[in-house]
């Protein structure tokens, strides 16, 4: 395997809990994980200190297949995210934050990483998101003149919202996010202040004061389950939002 060719990618599975709340959707997380298409992967579940036996589950059912770390609290999405990449690989290019309930697609990660390639001033990426009653689909978000995040993908034109595509995005969900790992700790990583909620979108506005896209592809999905964790799409108060502004100026 010509592994120079395809950079290390670490998925990074961030998990409070999920065994007693998500069931076996953890394990179909975990095991679209494990058998991507992509010669090069290695998967890191952190867990934020569950209740449960999540930590114990998963250490004990994959073994070796996967590294398992226990967090001392509960740090919340992002600085747990954070502090997940003190254990990856070293040599990893790649980082993708996938949630305990999302299910990725088999060429998930191959079909991302040959996207960014053919873009290099894109800095992180998702394929299209579904939800298990297939009656709702995303692929990225932006802010409307309210304050409100919004899908990307009613923004589109007609034509162009089921065709196999990719449209830059002012942020990409977090549920399956791929991001290029050099420029992601250049910023800092995910915004520690927030627990949960408005990150992404941060995110999204400190990589474009830099000059990077964000990318929304229809060429490959994931299904989530939204039940399972917190829906993200809030409007943003006027302090978050001019928060975010000022941030972009800085």
């Amino acid at each position: 395997m010509n592994y120079s060719a395809s950079p290390k990618v670490s998925i990074v599975i961030l998990t409070y809990n999920a065994k007693s709340t998500l069931g076996d959707i953890l394990d179909k997380a975990v095991q679209s994980a494990l058998n991507q298409s992509y010669p090069n992967i290695e998967l890191l579940v952190v867990d934020n200190n569950s209740s449960d036996d999540t930590y114990e589950y998963i250490r004990n059912k994959y073994g070796d297949k996967v590294k398992v770390v226990k967090l001392a609290k509960n740090y919340g999405y992002c600085l747990g995210n954070n502090l997940a990449l003190r254990y990856i690989s070293s040599d990893a290019k790649y980082v993708l934050f996938q949630n305990p309930d999302a299910i990725l697609s088999r060429d998930y990660v191959a079909k991302l990483i040959e996207i960014l390639k053919q873009n290099p001033d894109a800095v992180a990426i998702q394929g299209l998101e579904i939800k298990p009653t297939r009656k709702r689909i995303k692929v990225g978000g932006t802010l409307n003149k309210a304050g409100y995040s919004v899908d990307i993908l009613p923004q589109l034109p007609k034509n162009t919202r089921f065709a196999k595509t990719c449209s830059e995005t002012l942020f990409a969900f977090g549920a399956a996010l791929l991001i290029k790992k050099d420029v992601f700790e250049s910023v800092g990583g995910f915004p520690s202040d927030y627990f949960l909620y408005y990150d992404e979108a941060d995110l999204g506005f400190r990589f474009r004061a830099l000059g990077f896209k964000i990318l929304g592809c229809t060429y490959t999905s994931y299904i989530h389950f939204v039940s399972g964790t917190i829906s993200k799409i809030h409007s943003l108060n006027p302090i978050t939002l001019f928060t975010l502004l000022i941030r972009t100026e800085c």
